[in-house]
């Protein structure tokens, strides 16, 4: 009995030694299992944006300066003068000038430059289209006072030619010398291109020979000249009033057609671009104006008759 349970003892003490052993390898594999690590996360942290505004730069503007129509009016003439035309404008050419359209391109360039970020070019740019521009003004203004001073200078000197068939130097001598004075001093102001002069002498003209009475009427008939000459020598103008506004009319019976005998003998005059400067003694050529037949000079030992 007592060996019974010697050997009871045993078997529990064996069974409880295993189930140790067990136990212990049990906790052996659990302490061998991978420890998870715990996944650290790094936020990102926003960084601010920085937005550099652009400053907006004003940008400079030239304005066209618009040129206005000038209207040409003038005070009432002499008897006889043809005033210049009310309501005149200016044209589209003279409008448009060389000072004109480099004023418009410089203020493209200025535009330009302001987009290139070119402030200071820019602003070079703007000063010479407005410097331009007031030059333009200043060549319209002296274009129009050219224009005034030669028609007047064209009126005068038909009103001339107009005093000499009314036979002026004998019946209206102090008129006709006062007058010519005038003409003679409008001449000399063309010739310096000072068309202030040129107009106010021309205007008096006209002033001086406002008295003068107009001739009977009867056909204009120059003594001694041929029917159809090819060519004529220029006399005096203040015995004869040869000019080519006058003998326009004596060989075509039409003062109007002056231009036909001046551009024909332009080359001979002193200068070719003045046809009021006639020397005495040039021959000049008479063209045709109808295929009428002209041969040889003028001679003062034939009548003329047209």
């Amino acid at each position: 009995m007592k060996k019974m349970s010697v050997l009871f003892i045993a078997i529990l003490f064996c069974a409880g030694a295993l189930h140790g052993q067990e136990t212990d390898r049990e906790g052996a594999d659990a302490s061998s299992e991978e420890t998870p690590v715990e996944e650290i996360t790094v936020e990102e942290i926003p960084v601010e944006e920085t937005v550099v505004e652009e400053t907006p730069v004003e940008e400079i503007m030239v304005e066209e300066t618009p040129v206005e129509e000038t209207v040409v009016t003038e005070a009432a003439q002499g008897e006889g003068f043809e005033s210049a035309e009310e309501g005149q404008t200016i044209s589209y050419s003279l409008r448009r000038n060389k000072y004109f359209l480099e004023s418009l391109h410089l203020k493209n360039l200025a535009n330009l430059a302001i987009e290139a970020g070119e402030y200071e070019q820019s602003e070079e740019y703007s000063a010479e289209a407005v410097r331009n521009a007031e030059l333009s003004d200043l060549y319209i203004a002296e274009q129009l006072k050219r224009q005034r001073a030669l028609k007047a200078i064209s009126e005068a000197r038909s009103r001339m030619a107009w005093a000499l068939t009314a036979e002026a130097p004998k019946y209206y001598p102090n008129e006709y010398e006062k007058a010519t004075g005038y003409f003679d001093a409008a001449i000399t102001a063309q010739t310096a291109e000072d068309w202030d002069g040129t107009f106010e002498n021309s205007r008096l003209v006209a002033e001086a020979l406002a008295g003068v009475a107009a001739p009977p009427a009867k056909d204009f008939v120059i003594e001694d000249m041929p029917k159809n000459p090819a060519k004529y020598t220029v006399r005096p103008w203040d015995k004869f009033g040869d000019c080519f506004w006058n003998i326009a009319y004596w060989f075509y019976n039409d003062y109007y057609k002056w231009p036909l005998i001046y551009e024909a003998n332009k080359e001979k005059l002193p200068d070719s671009n003045n046809p009021d400067l006639v020397e005495v003694g040039t021959i000049i050529d008479i063209p045709q104006i109808d295929n009428e037949t002209r041969i040889g000079m003028w001679d003062s030992g034939r009548p003329y008759k047209r």
